[in-house]
């Protein structure tokens, strides 16, 4: 089906696409295959919509890029996770260890578990980061 009845259907039915949010990012494994041109040209009822390219999106909390190669991803976890290691070296002045146990299954293991099995496939050069 084309795109561009696909969204003169979402306008049939009053449903709102927002243009500003909307990209267009094509997969591929090597960078030769992605498309030349920087966004799409839809005509509507009304009037042309552009949608632009990205190679990177945040989708779930799991930042896709458009190589599926996750560095991106596991580059975000680790920042993330390094912000937190300062408070559990002040935590562990105050804290016993049942309760910085605790701390660190809410704040930490939850950020590496989600999408593992996602991102669990990428190269070990990229995981032993984390």
């Amino acid at each position: 089906m084309d795109l561009s009845k696909i969204l003169n259907a979402f306008d049939e039915m009053l449903l709102t696409v927002n243009y500003d949010k909307t990209y267009f990012m094509p997969f591929s494994c090597y960078s030769s295959g992605f498309p030349l041109f920087k966004e799409l040209e839809i005509e509507k009822i009304e009037k042309t919509v552009k949608i632009a390219t990205k190679e990177t999106v945040k989708y779930l909390g799991v930042l896709i890029d458009q190589n599926l190669r996750w560095d991106y991803h596991i580059e975000l976890l680790v920042k993330s996770l390094r912000s937190l290691i300062y408070l559990f070296r002040f935590l562990a002045k105050f804290v016993d260890f049942r309760r910085l146990k605790m701390i660190y299954h809410g704040l930490v293991e939850c950020r590496i578990r989600y999408g593992i099995t996602i991102y669990g496939t990428t190269a070990s050069c990229y995981l032993n980061k984390v």
